[in-house]
């Protein structure tokens, strides 16, 4: 009995000191920061690895010359790249906004183009993928990038046709592994696995 009450006297004692706990909780007159631009917590920082390191020193490069094309495309890549590799969307979001002075141009430059349609297709817009390369193809009918994404998104969307048609000018813009690679994809989902 007296093991009883003493178990009961401690429970007793931790649910008022919990009590006291939250009642001063509850009372608590809450942090409102004095701007947006106000830091509220600092994380600490891991260390980072090299490709971290490279894309942040590229990124600081393109803050202070946000028209170098050249700059922008090869980011965007680094960072679509990353994403996949890492199989983080975030890094899309990055790409974009490093293309960000030529997204929402109607014309942009081809490289942007293609980079738009990438980005485009990891969305599922693959409509909005394939304006863009046409519009590529035909600005740029010599980058095999543009065709074979066009006959990526095309498979995906059960145009096979459509598909054959794009990966054919593969053979001659790159290798022929890559020909080959592109037409078995749409050979094996179109009943022809075996040819």
């Amino acid at each position: 009995m007296s093991q009883t009450i003493g178990i009961k006297a401690r429970w007793a004692g931790v649910l008022a000191s919990s009590l006291l706990l939250w009642s001063g909780a509850a009372w608590a007159t809450p942090f409102i920061p004095q701007s947006d631009t106000q830091v509220l917590e600092r994380l600490r920082d891991r260390p980072l690895d090299s490709t971290t390191r490279e894309l942040r020193q590229m990124r600081a490069e393109l803050n202070q010359s946000p028209q170098n094309l050249k700059l922008a495309v090869s980011l965007a890549k680094r960072y679509i790249e990353q994403g996949r590799q890492q199989a983080d969307p975030r890094y899309n979001g990055y790409a974009q906004a490093a293309l960000a002075s030529w997204w929402e141009q109607p014309q942009p430059p081809p490289a942007v183009l293609v980079l738009r349609a990438t980005l485009r297709q990891s969305r599922h817009d693959f409509d909005g993928a394939l304006v863009d390369l046409n519009q590529a193809t035909k600005v740029a009918p010599r980058d095999p990038q543009a065709w074979v994404t066009r006959a990526l998104i095309q498979q995906a969307k059960g145009n096979y046709p459509e598909a054959k048609r794009d990966c054919v000018p593969l053979f001659r813009l790159s290798t022929r592994l890559v020909g080959v690679t592109c037409l078995s994809s749409i050979a094996s989902l179109n009943g022809q696995a075996q040819q």
